[in-house]
């Protein structure tokens, strides 16, 4: 009953808001028990003196109708004006439950309602003059007739006759009034309504211009009329229809599981000039079902494919009939489901598909499909919805096809056979609520695997960025922070400001089903593969930063049949583009940030003078620049640490001929303006991007003195590593308990500078401690160097006039102890993966801050006998044991009873093994990684051969998410003479961690072409490798314990 009312109240409230201040109920009640609630007619219009006969019940059928008294202003003429009318015989065959359906559009919006009535067992109901009642006192009567049993119309008029003012002229009438009802019809009954109206003369009109006899009406069937009988008859059935009419009825089932059948029951018309048209579906775009004039010699029967019917009667301005009457009642549809699809098609048929997501695949496949074939699929979504297709597969023989067809316009969208050059995944998407999808194949057997594909109906939300809004805004998966549902197909666009600004990306969190559920992030407003920015899928809380170089972006979340989870939370903002190069430009941003690139990029600008920026921002910021990309000859970019070239330099790129732009510089202002230059000694193109941002006076990417480091293992890395800082004097603090010592070595360490005193390390708090050694490019390699204290503190400086790029690792120990007090970790036998030494000894101390540590087990493979591991549930060897281990085992884990757990590690001088790896985690802290893995894949198909495409690891530019799996699948189009080259432009991955390429799609140890694992790797700066496949898999696995900043590569097709 609460949805009824809503669809009731919906259609009544299609006036404006000027006349919903006068809308006015009534409610008619077929109650025959009530004498006093019968209203019969007394008097009969000389406008509607024609009898009526019904189709069953003549005593259904009004035999006249009052013409209440109406006032007319100077230019409406009532009494010149033809009544028109709409009647309805409705029936109930359900002699249990009630059947509603609703009534819009009942007459036009400048017509003057006379009377609206139900007729029932032969007695007339009409609507009174002084019935008139507020929305809520017509719902309480309507309620209570329902709740009897009874049948009864609650219905809405707005500005009716009978409180029309006096001096309203026609064209200042409502266009928007509307008459609406919802009709209950109790079980077993049989109802008939008749409306009547006046459509006013306008006497300013020349008479010749007569007024067209007009009506739109729209009839809803509520899911409880699947009984219901109704029949639409034309104006004064079975007598003279009028003239000049143009009338149509628009019928709508409740749910897409339901068809329109219709029945002629009756047709005379004027054989040359007054049609009937009926179309299969909700408007006259749709197939015709007929088309008819004059008479018809039989009974003509038709069914819909679709949930509506659109009936429009013309008639033109002579000779007229008796008209027609048309019975029709909703039908189920057939439904074959996917699961049917091979049993039951028999080879040759249509499979209905009404889901607004499912799979379209040829019967038996990946087998082979029979032969002679004719396979459709009719995918009906929800109106106003548009179609993405998938098609995953799509192996056929020569002359063999696939089309997808607009059932509304026969449109052919695609076509596909063996020769179409898609390249699969295809993604294609229709702008129809109803496709076919037709698959022919020829009458012999051929071994091919068919045809699988996928589809989703989405109705894209478009958010539009106002030109002034530069706050970030949130988008999540829906029923964000809970699971979302499966099935789901969502698609946003977002559009930016205007043609200035770009879109910029920051993906917060995301929680998918790895390798089923995912987001995707497209350059533009469509679905594009050649324009996808991103495939996002798995799990990761680091955040990954897109900038959209163009003004619209859409963004797409998918996800499977099975598993879900919490989804995905980004946000996006305005993001300023700015191309222009000239003497100075002034950007004064209170945006947040922006971009500064070459008005070509990523193409070259021939330039032929300098460029200059000055940022300006609010007094109380400064001004941090990433300079991403430039590449220039005769060229140099400088940023100064003011408005001009007389502040102090902060970089140039002249003090770095060797740098590899492509890691990128980071600098920062200490004021709140920077001028940026770009200076030529001669004219010549060039490439650039920079972006950047206005930041607090705290979050300036410089180093500090004396940072304070006391947790181990831990890592130190130079300022805005991996880019080159600016110069600064830095230093750390590395202090451990009272009883160790501090070891430290360099993962990583490069300087394109001559000084022989670039990192200092101090055995103490102070530069005034003794010095142990100063390293520099021609010292401390970063793959055999460490050096260790003598005492609890070792203290690390940068020297004020290096500039350099470092990443450091460290961990206090005592003889052969290890202490360990970070609160999630991973701790692993010497050298693992690798093999451990022989006659090793050590013992790691874990300590947390509260709570117990879960810890588990990996990885487990020592000699059976001799290499022995020991876990005590405590802070030494003398604490309660509770493992002793040697072997092979898997699944192994547990959980301390206090703070402290230790771990005691030994091996012979003979046989050794992989030894082994324990996760462990502090329960005051999420530990849920300690039973699950995050993975995520993405698959790349590379649409032409003529650009390098870039991808790189998680959260690229910031550290990748620990305990790990990603997956790229690379493909080249399908030529026998392609190979994959790749460009490994930058690679910062922890020696514990590993990068993997393979040739193919699988893991398979034969086909390695790339192995940067068991500490093989740490960081570089390009490296070309060619896989000669057209097919390749690249694997990037990271532990628990220390991560980097990830990789980043491109790729493209090339000639073998």
């Amino acid at each position: 009953m609460e949805k009824m009312q809503a669809i009731v109240f919906a259609c009544l409230m299609t006036a404006s808001v000027a006349s919903l201040a006068h809308a006015h109920y009534h409610v008619l009640v077929a109650d025959r028990s009530q004498p006093d609630a019968e209203r019969l007619s007394t008097s009969i219009s000389s406008h509607l003196s024609r009898h009526r006969q019904s189709l069953t019940h003549p005593e259904d059928i009004l035999e006249s109708l009052t013409v209440d008294e109406g006032s007319g202003s100077d230019n409406e003429d009532l009494s010149s004006a033809d009544i028109q009318e709409f009647q309805f015989y409705m029936k109930n065959n359900d002699t249990e439950n009630s059947a509603r359906i609703t009534l819009s559009e009942l007459m036009p919006g400048n017509a003057v309602l006379v009377d609206f009535s139900i007729h029932n067992q032969g007695k007339t109901y009409s609507m009174a003059k002084h019935s008139k009642m507020s929305m809520e006192e017509a719902t309480v009567d309507y309620q209570e007739s329902v709740s009897k049993g009874l049948s009864a119309v609650i219905l809405g008029d707005v500005e009716t006759t009978f409180d029309r003012c006096s001096d309203c002229r026609t064209d200042e009438l409502d266009p928007d009034q509307a008459i609406a009802a919802t009709v209950n019809i109790a079980p077993g009954d049989t109802l008939s309504v008749s409306l009547s109206y006046m459509v006013p003369v306008n006497t300013k009109i020349a008479e010749t211009e007569k007024e067209t006899y007009r009506t739109d009406v729209t009839i809803d069937l509520d899911e409880s009329a699947r009984n219901f009988v109704g029949v639409l008859m034309s104006p004064n059935y079975p007598d003279d229809y009028p003239n000049s009419a143009d009338l149509t009825w628009l019928i709508n089932a409740p749910i897409l599981d339901l068809v329109i059948s219709a029945n002629m029951i009756s047709f005379d018309t004027e054989a040359c000039c007054d049609h009937l048209y009926i179309y299969d579906g909700p408007s006259d775009t749709y197939p015709l079902l007929f088309v008819g004039s004059g008479g018809i010699s039989g009974p003509e029967s038709f069914v819909t494919t679709r949930s509506s019917m659109f009936v429009k009667f013309q008639t033109d301005s002579l000779i007229n009939g008796g008209g027609f009457a048309l019975e029709f009642h909703p039908a189920t549809r057939e439904i074959i489901t996917e699961d049917q699809t091979d049993e039951d098609k028999n080879n040759n048929g249509t499979v209905i598909m009404l889901d607004s997501t499912g799979i379209i695949k040829t019967p038996n496949y990946p087998e082979f499909y029979p032969a002679d074939s004719r396979i459709v699929w009719d995918i009906v979504v929800e109106t106003g919805y548009t179609i993405d297709f998938r098609i995953m597969d799509f192996d056929v023989f020569d002359g063999e096809t696939m089309q997808v067809i607009d059932l509304i316009t026969d449109e052919v969208y695609v076509t596909l056979d063996d020769n179409s050059d898609a390249i699969l995944p295809f993604d294609f998407n229709v702008s129809s609520s109803e496709v076919s999808v037709v698959f022919n194949s020829l009458d012999k057997v051929i071994p091919k695997r068919g045809l699988y594909g996928k589809y989703f109906s989405r109705q894209a939300e478009e958010i539009s960025l106002e030109q002034q809004d530069m706050a970030w805004h949130t988008l999540t998966s829906p029923r964000y922070p809970h699971d979302y549902v499966s099935n789901e197909h969502k698609v946003w666009v977002i559009t930016a400001g205007d043609a200035t600004f770009d879109i910029r990306i920051e993906v917060l969190s995301l929680n998918l089903e790895a390798g089923y559920d995912f987001l995707y992030i497209y350059q533009g407003g469509s679905i594009d593969r050649t324009q996808i920015m991103a495939t996002l899928s798995g799990n990761g809380d680091d955040d990954i930063e897109y900038i959209v170089f163009q003004n619209t972006t859409t963004i797409v979340f998918e996800s499977d049949r099975s598993i879900t989870d919490k989804g995905f939370e980004l946000r996006y903002k305005n993001y300023r583009r700015y191309t222009n190069c000239s003497d100075t430009t002034e950007i004064l941003n209170g945006e947040g940030g922006g971009i500064v690139l070459n008005s070509d990029y990523p193409s070259s600008t021939y330039i032929s003078g300098n460029c200059q920026w000055l940022i300006r921002v609010d007094e109380s910021k400064k001004i941090a620049v990433l300079l991403r990309y430039f590449i220039g000859s005769y060229a140099t970019i400088s940023f100064y640490n003011g408005n001009s070239k007389l502040d102090p330099l902060i970089w140039s790129s002249n003090n770095d001929h060797d740098i590899d732009f492509d890691d990128g510089v980071s600098v920062a202002s200490s004021s709140n303006e920077m001028l940026v230059i770009i200076s030529r000694s001669q004219s010549y193109s060039t490439t650039y991007y920079y972006g950047f941002q206005e930041v607090e006076g705290d979050k300036i990417p410089y180093c500090y003195d004396m940072s304070l480091h006391t947790v181990s293992p831990g890592q130190i890395t130079s300022a805005s590593y991996p880019r080159y800082a600016p110069y600064d004097e830095c230093s750390w603090l590395l202090q451990a308990p009272v009883g160790y010592q501090v070891k430290a070595s360099f993962q990583y360490f490069y300087t394109s500078s001559s000084s022989y005193r670039m990192v200092q390390f101090y055995n103490g708090n102070s530069t005034n401690s003794e010095l142990i050694v100063s390293c520099s490019s021609y010292y401390c390699p970063a793959d055999t160097w460490w050096v260790r204290s003598s005492s609890v503190n070792l203290l690390v400086v940068t020297d004020v006039y290096a500039s350099l790029r470092f990443k450091l690792e460290y961990e206090f120990v005592s003889g052969s102890d290890t202490y360990v007090n970070r609160e999630i970790g991973s701790v692993m036998s010497p050298s693992f993966p690798g093999t451990y030494p022989e006659n090793s000894y050590e013992v790691t101390h874990i300590e947390v801050v509260s709570g117990t540590i879960m810890f588990d087990f990996k990885s487990f493979a020592t000699e059976a006998c001799c290499d022995i591991l020991s876990v005590y549930d405590g802070d030494s060897t003398s604490s309660p044991t509770m493992y002793v281990l040697s072997g092979e085992h898997q699944g192994l884990s547990g959980q301390s009873s206090g703070r402290y757990l230790t771990l005691e590690f030994s091996s012979d001088g003979s046989v050794d093994g992989t030894g082994f790896r324990m996760d462990y985690c502090s329960t005051s802290q999420d530990c849920g990684f300690l039973t699950g893995q995050n993975s995520a894949y993405t698959y790349h198909q590379i649409p032409n051969f003529d650009y390098w495409h870039h991808f790189g690891s998680p959260a690229l530019s910031r550290y990748y998410p620990d305990n790990a799996d990603f997956f790229w699948y690379v493909e080249c189009p399908n030529m026998p003479t392609r190979r994959t080259n790749y460009e490994f432009r930058r690679a910062d991955i922890d020696q514990s961690d590993s990068l993997i390429l393979y040739a193919g799609f699988q893991i398979d140890e034969s086909e390695i072409q790339l192995d940067w694992s068991n500490g093989r790797l740490g960081y570089f700066a390009l490296t070309d490798i060619y896989v000669y496949s057209r097919r390749s898999l690249l694997w990037f696995h990271s532990d628990t314990a220390f991560s980097g900043l990830g990789f980043f590569a491109k790729y493209h097709c090339d000639d073998d």
